[in-house]
């Protein structure tokens, strides 16, 4: 059960990080502000990929270990559809919505 809703609030957190269209990118993990690449974990990164906003709330609420990437292309059609999670979010056909509705589908999945 701990595990899941650890899973839970990395999603939740991930959403959040998404939520404004203008912080979900394609084609890189993060950026910041000026759209220059930059490590997930610096504080100026603002802007994120699926994978990369999953990870990133991975780090903020210290749950590094647990493995949200797999467990967000196992809840997926739409993203295993793709053979994997960055292919999904950087294919050219896929907008913003479709990535909150992942994460939507994922904290769905994961309640207790």
């Amino acid at each position: 059960m701990k595990h899941r809703e650890e899973l839970r609030r990395i999603f939740r957190r991930a959403k959040k990080l998404l939520e404004d269209p203008d912080n979900w990118i394609q084609g890189r993990l993060s950026a910041n502000r000026m759209n220059e690449t930059c490590e997930i974990d610096h504080h100026t990164a603002c802007r994120f990929c699926l994978m990369g906003a999953v990870v990133r709330a991975k780090i903020e609420l210290g749950h590094r270990d647990v493995d949200a990437i797999r467990v967000l292309w196992d809840t997926s059609s739409e993203v295993n559809d793709h053979g994997a999670v960055y292919q999904f979010n950087d294919h050219p056909k896929t907008t913003h919505e479709d990535v909150l509705r992942v994460l939507d589908s994922a904290i769905v999945l994961t309640a207790p």
